[in-house]
């Protein structure tokens, strides 16, 4: 012990070691760029947009032919409708595809939407939020381009399948 304090003071190695007030100064500095750092972090996962949750699948629209098959799902608010063909189905240049909701009690059918392609995403008129329910039918007839002339289906009915929540 002796020998290293005779070192110590002979070789001046006091003179190199920094002041204690600068090593507390380094450990402040980099407590503080930790903390920044853990608080941007924590900031980012807090304004990132929230992830939308999966459609629920509500029906199957089914035609005569096998291969037109179409998928309806409703996002978990009930706002949004999604279909999905198995196969790509597109309206002609004269024509429009267009959804119905065909109401449980029987009353007269119900626009949803005009679509080109029977693959859509669209959003439901706010009269229309909560009337998808079990019991009611969808149906997708072919009309005129730019829908139902009559706001009733004039042309032929392609697709039908029951609602089932």
């Amino acid at each position: 012990a002796g020998v290293w304090q005779r070192l110590e003071r002979e070789l001046q190695f006091g003179r190199y070691r920094p002041a204690w007030r600068w090593r507390l100064a380094w450990w402040r500095g980099w407590a503080v760029a930790a903390t920044a750092a853990l608080a941007l972090g924590i900031g980012f996962q807090l304004m990132r947009p929230a992830r939308e949750a999966a459609p629920v699948e509500i029906a199957r629209l089914e035609g005569k032919a096998e291969t037109a098959r179409v998928t309806a799902a409703l996002s978990r608010d009930g706002r949004t409708v999604e279909l999905h063909a198995a196969r790509p189905i597109v309206a002609g240049p004269n024509q429009s595809y267009e959804l119905w909701l065909l109401p449980e009690e029987g009353t007269a059918p119900v626009s949803l939407a005009v679509l080109g392609s029977l693959d859509a995403r669209f959003a439901l008129a706010p009269a229309h939020t909560g009337r998808l329910r079990a019991g009611a039918k969808l149906a997708v007839s072919v009309e005129p381009a730019g829908g139902s002339p009559t706001g009733a289906p004039t042309g032929p009915v392609i697709l039908v399948g029951p609602i089932q929540i």
